[in-house]
């Protein structure tokens, strides 16, 4: 199994803000993003503290967190997101709140950056979304077993 993991609970029946006022919807995003260098520095300590940290951010944030998956060299996210807010802004929150308080809680991670530059992210529709639940989850099949 990955080193820390999340999963939520009621995915695909989850729809968001259906007041008569707004727009209903289901927006998911899978995000993956790697540590600098791809270096192995996510330990089981590490990965504790960044499911927490994540969990934080999205709540400050109002992004609906739906699972997400530590390995030694980069991490998984899968978030429900407001139509308004673009694919690539909960990155912007999410790898720079991170950086600072893992680095904040273990200082041996400190350098120039904790996370490489770039970022993947893919849309996820309602059929799909098991899926990748099922892949995010099972991260050590798909990297030879590695923990």
């Amino acid at each position: 199994m990955p080193l820390g993991i999340y999963i939520r609970d009621g995915v695909s029946t989850e729809v968001r803000d259906t007041s008569p006022r707004t727009a209903s919807y289901i927006l998911y995003y899978h995000y993956v993003f790697r540590t600098k260098y791809n270096r192995p520095v996510i330990n089981e300590a590490v990965a504790g503290e960044f499911l927490a940290v994540l969990a934080v951010v999205c709540e400050e944030r109002g992004y609906l967190l739906y699972a997400a998956a530590a390995m030694p060299d980069h991490v998984h996210v899968v978030l429900s997101l407001k139509p308004t807010t673009p694919p690539a802004e909960p990155m912007q929150y999410v790898k720079g709140r991170l950086s600072r308080e893992l680095r904040r809680a273990f200082p041996k991670l400190a350098g120039p950056a904790l996370w490489a530059g770039g970022y993947y992210v893919e849309a996820v529709g309602k059929k799909n979304i098991h899926q990748v639940l099922h892949y995010v989850s099972r991260q050590d099949e798909h990297h030879d077993g590695a923990a």
